[in-house]
């Protein structure tokens, strides 16, 4: 799947959630190895729906075994209406893939404004599959953001899977006005030190705002490398 543009879609009356999504630019769902997705641009997808916790996703991968690759993807300005929404660039459910030089930027609009409705907000969320992560681009942005919701430039939840998340940029400097939310550069799973299957190196990570926090590990804050390190073994 390749050189798509998907742009403009507004999704006002879907209230979809999680992998069933109600705005998707590309959903892929596949049990043969080796698919490849690149060089699509995914821009402007929205929900208007105020009242419902709807998800908007730029990629939606649920792959088979193989070697499947998710590259060279440029996904930007996907928003809710609802501050209890979801917004995630990639959200993986499964497979064994490279994602590799993409670049996702979330919390703007395509004017380049401030999105400040406070709902939660993952540029990648790996909630599954047996996954590496390399040389990607990631920025969350916009100031004077409401609700309690957390954002994410990096988003690994799941502890079961080989995974390894190298040489990539996660900034994150979404800051709050009236919200309480914490904007984090990376998470990943995890309970102690060093988790089964975990490489996690040589990646920038930045963040800044109010609200603004380094690291999420074990729901314990990491307020900066040294800590970081120490928390995750990594």
């Amino acid at each position: 799947l390749r050189g798509n543009p998907v742009r403009n879609l507004p999704g006002a009356g879907g209230t979809g959630t999680s992998t069933g999504a109600s705005v998707i630019g590309i959903s892929f769902t596949s049990t043969t190895p080796n698919q490849t997705v690149e060089q699509n641009t995914i821009s402007a997808l929205g929900n208007t729906n105020a009242a419902a916790a709807t998800t908007v996703a730029g990629i939606q991968f649920t792959g088979g075994t193989g070697a499947n690759l998710v590259q060279r993807n440029s996904i930007h300005s996907l928003s809710v209406a609802s501050a209890t929404g979801l917004v995630n660039g990639i959200n993986v459910s499964g497979g064994t893939t490279t994602y590799r030089n993409n670049f996702i930027r979330l919390g703007t609009d395509a004017a380049g404004a401030d999105i400040t409705v406070g709902a939660a907000i993952s540029g990648f969320n790996e909630f599954l599959g047996t996954n590496q992560v390399f040389n990607n681009t990631i920025v969350v942005s916009g100031s004077g953001v409401g609700g309690a919701a957390n954002s994410f430039a990096f988003n690994g939840q799941q502890t079961v899977n080989t995974r390894s998340f190298q040489n990539n940029i996660f900034l994150n400097t979404r800051s709050n006005g009236a919200g309480t939310g914490k904007h984090y550069a990376i998470r990943v799973g995890g309970t102690t030190p060093s988790p089964t299957g975990l490489t996690s190196n040589y990646n920038v990570l930045f963040a800044s705002g109010s609200g603004g926090v380094l690291g999420l590990f074990n729901l314990v804050d990491a307020a900066n490398l040294a800590a970081w390190q120490t928390a995750t073994g990594q």
